[in-house]
């Protein structure tokens, strides 16, 4: 009876311990040709810089950035609290970036 108690809790644990990984965060996604920095073809003074650990700086703004469902997920830090802005994006050459939202607005960029 002992070790059937025994073998019960030993599986209870490696049950907790295998579960305990699970949340409902994101988890960070990347698509490397995404990472550095890039320009605003008609505003060249818009920079927006993508990082490896999955965050993001542009003219004072910083976030974090994912990709979910073969979107861009570029999360703002405000004041009051995040914004999230959706995109899909694609390459051309591999140095050139558009980002769309919304179907219709969209940002052409040029890696540097």
């Amino acid at each position: 009876m002992e070790k059937k108690i025994l073998s019960l809790g030993i599986i209870v644990i490696i049950l907790t311990l295998g579960l305990s990984g699970c949340t409902e965060e994101r988890s960070f996604v990347s698509d490397d040709r995404l990472l550095g920095t890039w320009k605003n073809t008609i505003i060249e003074t818009e920079i927006i810089m993508f990082f490896p650990d999955g965050t993001w700086a542009s003219m004072g703004s910083t976030g974090i950035w994912t990709i979910e469902d073969r979107k861009l997920i570029i999360t703002t830090k405000t004041s009051s609290g995040n914004i999230d802005y959706t995109y899909d994006y694609s390459f051309s050459n591999d140095n050139k970036l558009t980002l769309t939202r919304n179907n219709d607005i969209s940002k052409v960029y040029t890696k540097q």
